[in-house]
């Protein structure tokens, strides 16, 4: 009899042999049934064999069913095996590609089962077969698209339409750090999202999958293991069923676009840094096409032709380029575009008509078709030049006058010494005194010159204090006046709010007195002096066209007259020592000279503005500090105490036979009990054999064998009491490598008058004293 499978397939567990049954197989038309004898060949069929397989039955009848199965199979003894497993189990099933008389292939679902007779007897077997070509092709599309899923390296996903995941594939889980499906289920759609992408999801890409069924564009991901971001882009889609139309669930598939999008952000900020080099270059750079038109221009380009950019796009290579080298220029640019690149000087016309010389140097094809040429101001260029070799200049005549003014320190101290001491001694009426005082006013000439050009060499002595310019130009006021006299009018404009700057009070007085003596010189009766003193900022455009500034705060002082003004060549040896205007014997041509190396040994930096007969204008720059200005004492105002007569010991070492002798005689003169010593070893002897007390210890800063504060150094260890009064005629940069200018030395900077010398010991020891106790 026939059974039924739930499947559908007609399943004979004992067939007999009755017409009914025979009309019933045979009117089946879905399925192939086959009645097979004990050996496996064909006894009968049905019309649905027929259909399938594409045989008669008079051409099947007596025929093995091995005849529908694959070479393949019928090699590896399939049918056989087949029939076996029926023999051993009573039944088998199978599925597998058979083979119709025509030759094609078709996939079959096969169930094979015993025939018994009415007693038992074996008859042979019933096959049933089913084309199911249709399934499996369908099921090997979907096996290829989930392995096409599974091995796609993007995220795909999908989930309910109420926003619950219920598949991600291993890419996917990868990239968000999900590890297995239990934590899939436990997550929203919105949990993928980094917070700021939440509202996205909720405003944007729901509403259009609500509307469109469809949407696209980038998000951000969030690693659910580290937290990272990641920038994803979003193709999400509704999935409908394929009869009803009905929405079914969201199906998702995201590319993982950090990399891409770090190149991009990376390519736009090369881009971004390139136009700011383009646009901030200070070199003229223009982009020119193959018929040598302006392509593009910066606006260093812009400013040196005098053109717009919009106006050079308009303009080529020839509109800039003088009539008289057209000729040449044509040849050049044909030259260039050969060679690839180029350099060399040319002249330039700007938009006014005026020639310029430049540097250029062009490359050819810098992108397909475009060409670049980079210019350079040489005019410019040979202005800074001349600076710098100024500058060069200036600095040689520096070390000079400074080497001079060394040489001399020594030999000025002794004369003007020596003259004093002489002058103390001669009466008024004297013959020799009136010699005396003529030797005595050539030395403090002299004396007064080497200091100028001490100052100049950037070489002297300073005492460094924070300053306000406000009050020493306050302070100086009258004096100023006095000077330039009552025809001469003199007006004061000063910030109130102006900062302060750290100098040596004594230097700045004298940049103030020496700039407005020369603008008095400068003006006629009636003319007008202006001292301004302002808050500044010098930049970097400021800089790049005057040699030596360097960028930054500063405090600001302007001299400027109405005078006479000055051509360029004046302007050029204006502050070089002895260069003066002035008639022979009216000026030793060191003021601006003073001025010009008390402000380049103060950090600062010094200009002048002039024109014939439009006045002059000095503006010193200070760098700008941010401390409290100190008590101010000019020199110029400070009265002189006199010095009281001593009875102190003092321990005197100096090389120079000839200071060290007169220095001997104005201690002694002023009641000091003198321990004379020509170096540093000597010193030492002195110093362990005298018994008493040393209170004070004056000595050369630069002598042989032992420097002066060496020799401080280890009488002071024994001595602790003991005073120190350094000197030298030496700069301030050789008693810098000698250690002296620590804060709180004491030091007197030869040449000094015995009155000096002793007004500095009185001031260095005091109205009292400790008495130094003698060493064990």
């Amino acid at each position: 009899m026939l059974t039924h499978k739930s499947d559908g397939a007609i399943m004979p567990e004992r067939v007999e042999t009755s017409n009914c049954y025979r009309w019933l197989i045979e009117s089946i038309t879905d399925y192939a049934i086959l009645m097979l004898d004990p050996t496996g060949r064909i006894a009968s069929w049905n019309r649905g064999a027929e259909q399938i397989l594409g045989y008669t039955a008079g051409e099947i009848i007596g025929q093995h069913c091995s005849c529908f199965y694959t070479a393949e199979d019928v090699a590896r003894g399939v049918p056989e095996h087949m029939l076996h497993e029926a023999l051993t189990k009573g039944s088998a099933t199978d599925e597998r590609w058979h083979v119709r008389k025509d030759g094609t292939r078709f996939w079959s679902m096969c169930d094979i089962t015993l025939v018994f007779d009415d007693v038992g007897e074996l008859q042979g077997f019933a096959k049933v077969m089913r084309d199911a070509t249709k399934r499996k092709q369908i099921e090997e599309e979907q096996q290829k698209f989930i392995a096409l899923v599974e091995n796609s390296s993007d995220f795909t996903g999908m989930a309910t339409l109420q926003g619950k995941p219920f598949y991600i594939n291993q890419a996917g889980q990868k990239l968000v750090g999900l590890e297995s499906q239990a934590e899939i289920h436990a997550t929203t759609i919105f949990d993928y999202c980094a917070p700021e992408a939440r509202e996205q999801l909720r405003d944007i890409c729901l509403p259009a999958l609500g509307k469109n069924g469809y949407w696209e564009g980038e998000s951000l991901f969030r690693h659910f293991k580290t937290g990272a971001f990641i920038n994803v882009y979003i193709k999400a889609f509704i999935v409908k069923d394929s009869q009803s139309g009905e929405p079914l669930c969201i199906a998702t598939i995201t590319h993982d676009i950090t990399e891409r999008k770090r190149m991009h952000d990376a390519l736009k900020k090369s881009e971004q840094r390139l136009k700011a080099l383009f646009d901030n270059a200070l070199d003229a750079i223009l982009l020119v096409d193959d018929e040598a038109r302006y392509v593009d221009a910066n606006p260093a380009a812009c400013e040196l032709l005098g053109y717009s950019r919009e106006e050079l796009q308009q303009l080529s290579i020839w509109d800039v380029t003088p009539p008289s080298n057209s000729n040449q220029g044509i040849d050049l640019w044909r030259d260039f575009l050969a060679a690839g690149k180029m350099s060399g000087e040319h002249t330039l016309r700007r938009k006014d008509g005026t020639l310029i010389g430049v540097e250029c140097n062009s490359v050819a094809n810098v992108l397909p078709g475009l060409h670049m040429t980079i210019n350079r101001d040489t005019d410019e260029r040979k202005r800074v030049e001349q600076q710098l070799r100024q500058a060069q200049k200036m600095e040689a005549v520096g070390r000079l006058a400074g080497g001079v003014a060394h040489d001399f320190n020594n030999l000025l101290t002794a004369i003007t010494g020596y003259s004093d001491l002489m002058l103390r001694r001669l009466g008024e009426e004297d013959s020799l005194r009136s010699n005396v005082e003529e030797i005595r006013k050539a030395a403090s000439r002299a004396t007064a010159l080497t200091r100028q050009l001490l100052a100049f060499s950037r070489k002297q002595m300073q005492q460094l204090k924070i300053l306000n310019l406000n009050s020493i130009v306050s302070e100086l006021d009258k004096m100023l006046q006095r000077l330039i006299g009552e025809d001469i009018q003199l007006t004061t404009t000063l910030d109130p709010q102006l900062g302060q700057t750290k100098a040596d009070a004594g230097q700045i007085e004298q940049v103030i007195m020496n700039l407005v003596v020369n603008a008095r010189d400068a003006v006629s009766m009636g003319g007008k002096i202006t001292i301004e003193t302002a808050n500044v900022y010098l930049n970097n455009e400021y800089v790049q066209s005057h040699l030596g500034a360097r960028a930054g705060r500063y405090v600001m002082l302007a001299v400027s007259d109405t005078g006479a003004g000055m051509d360029d060549e004046t302007k050029s040896h204006i502050f070089e020592p002895f260069f003066t205007t002035k008639e022979a014997g009216k000026g030793t041509g060191l003021g601006l000279a003073t001025v010009y190396g008390i402000v380049k040994q103060s950090n600062g930096y010094i200009s002048v503005e002039s024109e014939v007969g439009q006045g002059t204008a000095f503006k010193v720059y200070l760098p700008r500090v941010d401390e409290a200005a100190e008590p101010l004492t000019l020199s110029s105002l400070a009265p002189e105490k006199p010095a009281r007569r001593r009875t102190e010991t003092v321990l005197l070492a100096e090389d120079e036979e000839v200071v060290r002798n007169l220095t001997r005689q104005v201690l002694e003169m002023n009641g000091y009990k003198v321990l004379e010593a020509a170096n540093g070893g000597a010193a030492l002897m002195l110093c362990e054999e005298h018994k008493g007390p040393i209170h004070l210890l004056i000595t050369d800063v630069v002598m042989p064998e032992m420097s002066g504060r060496k020799l401080a150094e280890r009488l002071s260890a024994v001595r602790p009491n003991m005073r120190v009064l350094y000197m030298s005629g030496y700069t301030d940069e050789a008693i810098i490598r000698h250690g002296v200018l620590d804060e709180g030395t004491e030091f007197i900077q030869k040449p000094f008058t015995p009155e000096s010398l002793a007004h500095k010991i009185n001031e260095l020891l005091g109205a009292s004293h400790r008495e130094s106790p003698a060493p064990k």
